[in-house]
């Protein structure tokens, strides 16, 4: 598995950690590893940890060199930069993060810099099934879970459909962990990084009249003849949704196959989660772009 990944995921793990539904059993500190968190650049200013153009990836006609940031910034100059005493591991430019190797003090040093958000300290988390499903039933109350099953060689299989990180809901899809039966920790086996569609077009609300409300947005746009329309997911912060619209991981080609240069028209439709909600107006956006509003005019319950 690309490291990358692995990183990012022991960073949602850490995040697991200290959320009200932390997973209880066990947790070691990996000797030296943190997740550094860097602030987000202000106007004019420069980005610490550049992101990566993913739709341009996907037009490459070779690979990125494995363990290379895929915009081609350099871990040296990086390290420079913030005088490290260490190594970076890995830049993740999804979580305007670097994972490094340093010593304790290297750590505190790192978390009175002026661009650091903050400094985690990288975990291995251990869990029975129940505190995974509980977890997973708690942040995904509307979904429909897949129970772990014992396999024929004494390994259970738990897989969940996607988790959100961050900004960024559902960016993680098509999670399997694995557990050997006579042992209780959860190994990740395969997921899948979302890749937000970044042609969109139109975004119209749809909502019903009858009370409670119902609305759905629907997205229109063109998308190439390579690829397909996949999972979309929602999370609210206040009176804001947050939509992610990703492409069908399964229909990604390989990096450096070609693709005919032709576009597809299509439609996606779905809802947002307003059932409960009070009056008042609601904004959103669909991959950070297209935003829009809608207002409920009463609190969206059923009638007495």
């Amino acid at each position: 598995m690309d490291l990358r990944v692995f990183w990012r995921i022991m960073g949602l793990v850490a995040a697991l950690l200290s959320s009200p539904f932390a997973i209880a059993q066990y947790d070691n500190l990996v000797k030296d590893r943190y997740v550094v968190y860097f602030k987000e650049p202000k106007p004019g200013e420069a980005p610490i940890v550049i992101k990566a153009d993913r739709e341009a990836n996907l037009r490459r006609e070779t690979p990125v060199p494995f363990g290379q940031h895929s915009t081609g910034q350099d871990i040296g100059e990086l390290e420079r930069f913030l005088n490290l005493n260490g190594k970076i591991l890995n830049i993740l430019d999804a979580m305007n993060a670097i994972s490094v190797e340093v010593p304790p003090e290297e750590a505190e040093r790192l978390r009175a810099h002026p661009d650091v958000l903050f400094v985690e300290a990288v975990r291995i988390a251990y869990a029975g099934s129940s505190d995974i499903e509980q977890i997973w039933s708690l942040n995904r109350p509307n979904a429909e879970s897949k129970n772990s099953e014992l396999t024929l060689n004494g390994t259970y299989t738990l897989e969940v459909p996607s988790v959100d990180f961050l900004d960024s809901p559902g960016l993680y899809q098509d999670v399997v962990f694995e557990r050997r039966e006579s042992d209780e920790a959860w190994i990740l086996r395969s997921v899948n990084v979302g890749i937000p569609i970044n042609t969109l077009g139109t975004v119209e609300v749809i909502k019903t009249s009858e009370v409670p409300v119902q609305v759905f947005l629907k997205v229109s746009a063109n998308i190439s003849v390579c690829l397909d329309v996949g999972m979309y997911a929602a999370e609210t912060n206040g009176n804001f949704f947050d939509v992610s619209l990703y492409y069908d991981p399964e229909s990604i080609p390989p990096s450096g196959t070609a693709c005919v240069d032709s576009v597809d028209p299509f439609t996606k439709t779905f809802p947002l989660q307003v059932y409960g909600l009070e009056a008042g107006e609601y904004t959103f956006s669909v991959n950070g772009k297209k935003p829009g509003s809608f207002v409920l005019l009463q609190d969206n319950v059923l009638p007495d």
